[in-house]
This record gives C-alpha cells, sequence and structure tokens, in this order.
C-alpha cells in the first residue's frame, strides 16, 4: 500500500518559493513534481483515500497546505477545511507567491475568474 501522505509531502515540497523562480533547474524540478502531483491526486481519488486530503491540510509547510487545498476543491473533499487553510495563508504566508496562489485559488472556487 502507498504511502500517499509522505509521497504528496515530498512531491509538494518541491514547489518553488519566491527566490526560486530565478533557477531554471528549480522550476523544471517545481514542474516536473506538480505534473506527479496531479496523477497522484487522481490515485488518490481513484483508491478512495481522499482522507489523506484532510490530513494534509494541516501540515507545517504553506505549499503542502496549499496543494491538499487545491486537490480537496478539485475533488469537492473537505471543502470547509480547505478554504480555511486557504484563506490563512492569504493572509499569514510568508511567500508572497503562496499568497496569492491562494488568493487565486479561492476567487476560482467562488467562480469569480
Amino acid at each position: 500500500m502507498k504511502d500517499y501522505y509522505n509521497l504528496f509531502v515530498a512531491l509538494a515540497l518541491q514547489q518553488c518559493r519566491k527566490e526560486n523562480y530565478a533557477d531554471k533547474s528549480k522550476v523544471k524540478v517545481n514542474n516536473a513534481a506538480m505534473t506527479k502531483l496531479r496523477k497522484l491526486r487522481s490515485e488518490i481519488q481513484r483508491n478512495g483515500k481522499e482522507e489523506v486530503l484532510s490530513t494534509l491540510l494541516n501540515h507545517e509547510d504553506d505549499r503542502v497546505q496549499l496543494s491538499a487545498a487545491s486537490a480537496c476543491l478539485d475533488l469537492n473533499v473537505y471543502v470547509e477545511q480547505a478554504i480555511l487553510a486557504l484563506k490563512r495563508i492569504s493572509k499569514t504566508s510568508d511567500d508572497p507567491t503562496f499568497c496569492f496562489s491562494a488568493k487565486m485559488l479561492l476567487k476560482q472556487h467562488k467562480g469569480e475568474l
């Protein structure tokens, strides 16, 4: 049985922070990780393991919470928890790229995009 929690965390932590976007190799790693994360999200859904997303919403790293919240909204599970996590990230994250991403996910969820 796969350890979805640790796989998800490992991929989410490869997301670029603000200072990483100037480094093409880090952006390439980020893009590959996000592709794998989307596939993992589909696998989590297929195998009925969505509960792992609820746990990931409480992870200490904003990148993990942001990815988990995005997955929750896409899969329509733990929506209220996801919205709370996104609101917190949008207001308190020390990385402006995560704040912006959280705000855009909230807007998208509200149908404003």
